[in-house]
C-alpha cells in the first residue's frame, strides 16, 4: 500500500514529496495568552501561484504525572515569588496576584483530576515539484514570523514530529 502525505513521510526531514508535489512544514509555538482574530492571515495566505497552505492545531493531553509536576512547580514558584515580595517589602501588582491565583487554581484542578493540554500548531505549504521546496520553507517561516509567531523546525524538535504523526495516525 502506498501512502501519500504525512502517513508516508519520513519523520526525520522537514519536507516530503508526494505525486507531483513537495510539502514542507513548520510547527508554531502558540502564545499562552491567545492571538488576535486574523493573526494567522500571513501564515495562511499563499505566496505563489500553485501553492497550497494548510494549518492544523492539536491539543494533546499531558500525562497525569507530568501535569501534576508542572502544576506543583508553578504553585511552588508562585509561593517563592510571594514570599520574596513580602521580605523585600515590594508591593504586589494586580497582574502578579492574578498569576499567583491562576497557578494555585491550576494545582487544585489537576489534583481533582482535570487534565492539562500542550497545544501546538503545524502549518504546511505544498508546492509543485518544479518549485524549490527549501525556498518555500523559508517563505513559510518568514510568514510565520511576520504574523508574530515563533516557527519551530520539525527536523530539530523530534517530539513535535512524533505528535504531528500521531495526530494523523501514522509515523513512529
Amino acid at each position: 500500500m502506498v501512502h501519500g502525505g504525512p502517513s508516508g513521510a519520513d519523520p526525520t526531514p522537514r519536507h516530503y514529496s508526494h505525486d507531483a508535489w513537495n510539502s514542507i512544514s513548520s510547527t508554531i509555538k502558540l502564545p499562552t495568552r491567545g492571538a488576535a482574530m486574523g493573526a494567522l492571515q500571513p501564515v495562511l495566505t499563499t505566496q505563489k501561484p500553485g501553492e497550497r497552505r494548510s494549518f492544523m492545531v492539536a491539543f494533546p493531553v499531558m500525562s497525569a504525572s507530568k501535569a501534576d509536576r508542572q502544576s506543583t512547580n508553578s504553585g511552588w514558584a508562585a509561593d517563592i515569588r510571594s514570599d520574596l515580595r513580602v521580605k523585600l517589602k515590594i508591593k504586589q501588582k494586580t497582574a502578579q496576584a492574578d498569576e499567583e491565583r491562576k497557578a494555585r487554581d491550576l494545582e487544585g484542578k489537576v489534583s481533582r483530576g482535570s487534565a492539562l493540554i500542550e497545544p501546538y500548531a503545524v502549518v504546511t505549504v505544498t508546492v509543485p515539484k518544479t518549485y524549490r521546496v527549501a525556498a518555500a520553507g523559508r517563505d513559510l517561516d518568514t510568514s510565520v514570523r511576520r504574523a508574530g509567531f515563533a516557527p519551530l523546525r520539525l527536523d530539530l524538535s523530534g517530539s513535535w514530529v512524533h505528535r504531528f504523526h500521531r495526530a494523523f495516525g501514522s509515523g513512529p
